[in-house]
Protein backbone atom coordinates (compact mmCIF):
# COMPACT_ATOMS: atom_id res chain seq x y z
CA UNK A 1 0.00 0.00 0.00
CA UNK A 2 1.12 3.14 -0.80
CA UNK A 3 2.32 5.84 2.28
CA UNK A 4 1.76 9.77 1.06
CA UNK A 5 5.08 9.96 0.23
CA UNK A 6 5.27 7.00 -1.80
CA UNK A 7 2.46 8.80 -3.52
CA UNK A 8 4.43 11.92 -4.23
CA UNK A 9 7.48 10.01 -5.27
CA UNK A 10 5.51 7.85 -7.67
CA UNK A 11 4.02 11.65 -9.19
CA UNK A 12 7.57 12.61 -9.41
CA UNK A 13 9.13 9.67 -11.16
CA UNK A 14 6.31 9.66 -13.48
CA UNK A 15 6.05 12.49 -15.65
CA UNK A 16 3.12 11.42 -17.25
CA UNK A 17 0.91 11.26 -14.56
CA UNK A 18 -0.89 14.20 -13.36
CA UNK A 19 0.65 15.48 -10.34
CA UNK A 20 -2.51 17.67 -9.57
CA UNK A 21 -4.70 14.34 -9.96
CA UNK A 22 -2.40 12.61 -7.55
CA UNK A 23 -2.13 15.87 -5.24
CA UNK A 24 -6.28 15.68 -4.84
CA UNK A 25 -6.20 11.96 -4.37
CA UNK A 26 -3.71 12.24 -1.53
CA UNK A 27 -6.17 14.96 -0.04
CA UNK A 28 -8.65 11.96 0.47
CA UNK A 29 -6.85 9.85 2.33
CA UNK A 30 -7.10 10.08 5.83
CA UNK A 31 -4.48 9.36 8.67
CA UNK A 32 -5.93 7.29 12.10
CA UNK A 33 -4.26 9.52 14.56
CA UNK A 34 -4.11 8.93 18.08
CA UNK A 35 -6.32 11.51 19.91
CA UNK A 36 -5.47 10.54 23.67
CA UNK A 37 -2.03 11.85 25.89
CA UNK A 38 -0.91 14.13 22.80
CA UNK A 39 1.92 16.73 24.40
CA UNK A 40 3.71 19.18 22.06
CA UNK A 41 7.48 20.25 22.48
CA UNK A 42 7.63 23.82 21.40
CA UNK A 43 10.58 26.37 20.84
CA UNK A 44 13.95 26.75 20.13
CA UNK A 45 15.58 23.87 21.51
CA UNK A 46 13.78 20.88 20.81
CA UNK A 47 14.68 17.69 20.46
CA UNK A 48 14.39 14.59 17.94
CA UNK A 49 13.43 12.24 21.16
CA UNK A 50 10.14 10.22 20.72
CA UNK A 51 7.12 11.27 22.37
CA UNK A 52 3.90 10.42 23.00
CA UNK A 53 1.25 11.38 20.14
CA UNK A 54 2.51 14.79 18.11
CA UNK A 55 6.00 16.28 18.32
CA UNK A 56 7.02 19.76 16.72
CA UNK A 57 10.77 19.73 16.10
CA UNK A 58 13.00 21.57 13.73
CA UNK A 59 12.91 20.57 9.95
CA UNK A 60 15.68 18.13 8.80
CA UNK A 61 17.24 17.94 4.77
CA UNK A 62 15.30 14.54 4.62
CA UNK A 63 12.09 16.20 5.04
CA UNK A 64 11.56 17.85 1.91
CA UNK A 65 9.32 15.06 0.55
CA UNK A 66 7.16 15.76 3.38
CA UNK A 67 7.30 19.00 3.05
CA UNK A 68 6.24 19.53 -0.48
CA UNK A 69 3.29 16.73 0.26
CA UNK A 70 1.93 19.04 3.01
CA UNK A 71 2.04 21.71 0.98
CA UNK A 72 0.01 20.70 -2.03
CA UNK A 73 -2.42 18.75 -0.53
CA UNK A 74 -3.08 21.94 1.80
CA UNK A 75 -3.30 23.75 -0.95
CA UNK A 76 -5.47 21.45 -2.94
CA UNK A 77 -8.32 21.91 0.38
CA UNK A 78 -7.68 25.47 1.33
CA UNK A 79 -8.12 27.18 -2.06
CA UNK A 80 -10.68 26.46 -4.41
CA UNK A 81 -12.41 29.43 -4.96
CA UNK A 82 -10.18 31.90 -3.20
CA UNK A 83 -7.49 31.40 -5.57
CA UNK A 84 -7.60 31.22 -9.86
CA UNK A 85 -7.44 27.29 -11.06
CA UNK A 86 -4.88 28.20 -13.09
CA UNK A 87 -2.64 28.99 -10.29
CA UNK A 88 -3.75 25.60 -8.58
CA UNK A 89 -3.18 23.79 -11.53
CA UNK A 90 0.74 24.88 -11.59
CA UNK A 91 0.83 24.39 -8.30
CA UNK A 92 2.64 21.03 -8.67
CA UNK A 93 4.59 18.17 -6.19
CA UNK A 94 7.70 18.62 -8.35
CA UNK A 95 7.95 22.27 -7.91
CA UNK A 96 7.29 22.26 -4.17
CA UNK A 97 9.73 19.43 -4.16
CA UNK A 98 12.36 21.77 -5.41
CA UNK A 99 11.68 24.51 -3.39
CA UNK A 100 11.81 22.85 -0.04
CA UNK A 101 15.04 21.32 -1.06
CA UNK A 102 16.57 25.16 -2.05
CA UNK A 103 15.30 26.40 1.25
CA UNK A 104 16.41 23.37 3.51
CA UNK A 105 19.84 23.65 1.37
CA UNK A 106 19.84 27.73 2.01
CA UNK A 107 18.85 28.06 5.37
CA UNK A 108 20.43 30.40 8.04
CA UNK A 109 20.57 31.24 11.65
CA UNK A 110 17.46 33.84 10.51
CA UNK A 111 15.12 31.64 9.25
CA UNK A 112 13.46 28.81 10.84
CA UNK A 113 11.09 25.92 9.93
CA UNK A 114 9.43 23.44 11.82
CA UNK A 115 7.21 20.28 11.52
CA UNK A 116 4.33 18.46 12.96
CA UNK A 117 4.99 14.91 13.27
CA UNK A 118 2.94 12.33 14.31
CA UNK A 119 3.28 8.37 14.12
CA UNK A 120 6.04 9.37 12.15
CA UNK A 121 4.35 11.43 9.21
CA UNK A 122 4.84 15.01 8.91
CA UNK A 123 1.17 16.39 9.14
CA UNK A 124 1.90 20.26 8.92
CA UNK A 125 4.69 23.06 9.31
CA UNK A 126 5.57 26.38 9.65
CA UNK A 127 8.27 28.76 8.80
CA UNK A 128 9.33 31.74 9.00
CA UNK A 129 12.58 34.22 9.55
CA UNK A 130 12.93 38.04 9.10
CA UNK A 131 10.11 40.29 7.57
CA UNK A 132 10.75 40.51 4.20
CA UNK A 133 10.01 44.06 2.82
CA UNK A 134 11.83 46.25 5.81
CA UNK A 135 8.81 46.56 8.07
CA UNK A 136 9.61 50.13 10.49
CA UNK A 137 7.86 47.86 13.32
CA UNK A 138 7.06 43.98 12.20
CA UNK A 139 10.98 42.71 11.87
CA UNK A 140 9.73 38.97 12.00
CA UNK A 141 7.39 37.29 9.49
CA UNK A 142 5.26 34.19 9.46
CA UNK A 143 6.30 32.81 6.11
CA UNK A 144 3.59 30.00 5.67
CA UNK A 145 1.95 27.57 8.07
CA UNK A 146 -0.15 24.15 6.70
CA UNK A 147 -1.90 21.73 8.00
CA UNK A 148 -3.15 18.44 6.26
CA UNK A 149 -6.82 18.45 6.97
CA UNK A 150 -6.67 15.69 9.73
CA UNK A 151 -4.61 17.55 11.95
CA UNK A 152 -6.41 20.94 11.85
CA UNK A 153 -8.35 21.79 15.20
CA UNK A 154 -5.93 20.16 17.19
CA UNK A 155 -3.57 22.80 18.43
CA UNK A 156 -1.05 21.88 16.02
CA UNK A 157 -1.65 24.99 13.82
CA UNK A 158 -1.27 27.13 17.15
CA UNK A 159 2.30 24.37 18.57
CA UNK A 160 3.81 25.45 14.83
CA UNK A 161 3.12 29.40 15.13
CA UNK A 162 4.70 29.52 18.57
CA UNK A 163 7.44 27.37 17.98
CA UNK A 164 8.28 30.02 15.33
CA UNK A 165 7.29 33.27 17.30
CA UNK A 166 9.77 32.02 19.79
CA UNK A 167 12.43 31.17 17.11
CA UNK A 168 12.26 34.60 16.23
CA UNK A 169 12.53 35.92 19.86
CA UNK A 170 15.61 34.17 20.29
CA UNK A 171 16.46 36.51 17.80
CA UNK A 172 15.18 39.92 19.30
CA UNK A 173 12.04 39.72 16.67
CA UNK A 174 9.38 39.99 18.80
CA UNK A 175 7.39 42.25 16.56
CA UNK A 176 5.72 39.66 14.29
CA UNK A 177 3.89 39.39 10.91
CA UNK A 178 1.71 36.74 8.02
CA UNK A 179 0.57 37.68 4.75
CA UNK A 180 -2.86 36.04 4.31
CA UNK A 181 -5.59 36.08 1.51
CA UNK A 182 -8.61 38.22 3.32
CA UNK A 183 -11.31 35.69 2.28
CA UNK A 184 -9.00 32.83 3.86
CA UNK A 185 -10.40 30.82 6.93
CA UNK A 186 -7.27 31.00 8.42
CA UNK A 187 -7.56 35.01 8.96
CA UNK A 188 -9.74 33.39 12.14
CA UNK A 189 -6.57 31.29 13.63
CA UNK A 190 -4.55 34.36 13.96
CA UNK A 191 -6.98 36.67 15.33
CA UNK A 192 -7.63 34.04 18.07
CA UNK A 193 -4.27 34.13 18.54
CA UNK A 194 -4.12 37.79 19.35
CA UNK A 195 -3.41 38.62 15.28
CA UNK A 196 -5.11 42.55 14.20
CA UNK A 197 -4.75 43.47 11.31
CA UNK A 198 -2.04 46.12 10.34
CA UNK A 199 -1.39 46.07 6.58
CA UNK A 200 -3.25 45.25 3.31
CA UNK A 201 -2.35 45.37 -0.39
CA UNK A 202 -3.30 43.97 -3.52
CA UNK A 203 -2.22 41.36 -5.13
CA UNK A 204 -2.78 39.68 -8.88
CA UNK A 205 -2.59 36.00 -9.19
CA UNK A 206 -3.42 34.74 -12.96
CA UNK A 207 -4.50 38.54 -13.26
CA UNK A 208 -7.36 38.36 -10.81
CA UNK A 209 -6.53 41.14 -8.77
CA UNK A 210 -7.31 39.86 -4.62
CA UNK A 211 -6.51 41.54 -1.29
CA UNK A 212 -4.18 40.27 1.19
CA UNK A 213 -3.89 41.09 4.86
CA UNK A 214 -1.18 41.43 7.53
CA UNK A 215 -1.75 40.05 11.00
CA UNK A 216 0.60 41.60 13.67
CA UNK A 217 1.45 40.84 16.80
CA UNK A 218 3.56 44.10 18.35
CA UNK A 219 4.78 41.77 21.50
CA UNK A 220 5.02 37.68 21.00
CA UNK A 221 5.65 37.47 24.54
CA UNK A 222 2.49 37.54 25.92
CA UNK A 223 1.13 35.17 23.71
CA UNK A 224 4.54 33.02 24.22
CA UNK A 225 3.92 32.83 28.40
CA UNK A 226 0.60 31.64 27.99
CA UNK A 227 2.18 28.09 25.81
Amino acid sequence: MWTHYGLCSLALANPTLDERAIAQRLCTEYIHFAHQGRRFRRGTKITDEEDEGMLIREARSTDVQALAYVHVASWQTTYPGLLPDTTLARFTLEQRVQMWAGILRASDEKSCVFVAEEAEEVVGFASGGPERTGDPVYTGELYAIYLLATAQGRGVGRALFTSVADALVGQDRRALLVWVLDTNPACRFYEALGGVRVRTKQEEFDGVPLTEVAYGWADTGPLLARR
